[in-house]
């Protein structure tokens, strides 16, 4: 009898199965290299018992008697132990019957238990698969790429690290980047995963308990209703949070206030343009912010090449809705429009109350601790 050779493949040594499926899918894939073994009795009984009839009814019409269409015979064995080494021709079987290729479709089909019991045979007795002890074989302890670290630290923490602009890129076989053996760690990596880690917690972990709440409101939920400056008519709905220099107009939202008390708004503005005629346009607007119907501050804009502004104000404010306006008034109704202008309310950010007894639990709390901090 031929004496067992041990065959050796480098693709065996860069495979890190993580799961025990996972590692039976490898056992299949990988079924080349394993050594040739004796016939197993049971196993070659089993199979003239049970498998062989199967394949004549449905298979033997291609796949026998001098007929092996796809170059798969199953009569052509030379012995019970070549039966059993053949796992090259036992893995495209499994395959062909799990999927339906095989028979094909004109032709006889088995039953679902005989397929079960074809594929059992196969996976039990030729690969030696035991569902009671699968062996996912060497398991490489690896680190997470990058879109896995991402992913992990948003679920985890909440917070929405940038790996792609902190990280390398990672390392790549095969076609993929999430293969133990593959990902390597090397010093400079280290560090950075070090100066990640500070960088999370000092995002996601709170250092006190209790916070002034704090709420933004998109200058995509003001909207807006024009009025010409010339005849003081409605004109169409524009774009949420823009207004132009050269039409009168208005944007609106509401807040609600939970509480009476002092709050703090930071308004954060810009200009932007759209060219027309690559000159200075020297038209301006007067842009007003009102609450409740109310002048709260009000300042001049011209060209400012796509400047940001940040304002900040302070107001006293009783419990329910509040309504925050932007209003434009065109100054140079007669200046020439060589550009499109216009003032876009970027966000309105509102702090408050700042009663420190009105406090709130800030953000991310709840996934760190389950009571406030204790005094002293």
């Amino acid at each position: 009898m031929k004496m067992p050779q041990q065959q050796s493949s480098p693709n065996r040594k860069r495979i890190a199965p993580t799961c025990a499926l996972a590692g039976v899918a490898i056992l299949l894939t990988t079924a080349g290299n394993f050594p040739v073994r004796a016939a197993d009795v049971s196993a070659i009984k089993q199979y003239r018992d049970s498998v062989q009839p199967i394949l004549t009814k449905f298979c033997y019409d291609c796949h026998a008697d001098d007929a092996n269409k796809g170059e798969v015979a199953f009569d052509e064995f030379k012995s019970d132990d070549d039966l059993l080494e053949n796992r090259e021709l036992w893995w495209s079987a499994l395959k062909n019957l799990r999927s339906g290729v095989m028979p094909p479709e004109k032709k006889p089909r088995p039953s679902g238990e005989e397929k079960q019991l074809v594929e059992s045979w196969i996976k039990a007795r030729v690969f030696g698969i035991d569902p009671a002890n699968l062996d996912p074989g060497r398991v490489t302890l690896r680190r997470l790429n990058r879109v896995e670290y991402r992913n992990t630290i948003r679920e985890l923490t909440g917070v929405d690290f940038k790996t792609e602009e902190e990280f390398p890129p990672d390392d790549a076989g095969h076609g993929f980047d999430n293969i133990g053996d593959v990902l390597t760690l090397p010093p400079m990596l280290l560090e950075k995963y070090l100066a990640a880690a500070k960088s999370v917690v000092d995002s996601a972990v709170p250092t006190v308990s209790k916070t002034i709440a704090e709420e933004t409101i998109r200058g995509t939920e003001f909207f807006q209703t024009t009025k010409t400056a010339a005849e003081g008519q409605p004109g169409a709905t524009g774009r949420n949070g823009s207004l132009s220099f050269y039409e009168a107009g208005t944007v609106s939202s509401t807040f609600k206030a939970e509480h009476i008390g002092s709050y703090q708004m930071a308004l954060d503005l810009s200009v932007t343009e759209k060219f027309i005629d690559d000159i200075f346009d020297y038209n301006k607007c007067r842009l007003i912010f009102k609450v409740d119907g109310q002048e709260l501050w009000q300042k001049e804009f011209s060209w400012e090449g796509g400047r940001n502004f940040q304002f900040d104000l302070d107001i006293s404010w009783q419990a329910g809705d509040h309504q925050l306006t932007f209003e434009v008034q065109p100054l140079t109704p007669d200046e020439k429009q060589t550009r499109s202008l216009e003032m876009r309310v970027n966000s309105v950010k509102i702090r408050g109350p700042l009663e420190k007894t009105l406090w709130v639990r800030p953000k991310n709390y709840e996934r760190f601790f389950s009571r406030d901090v204790p005094e002293g």
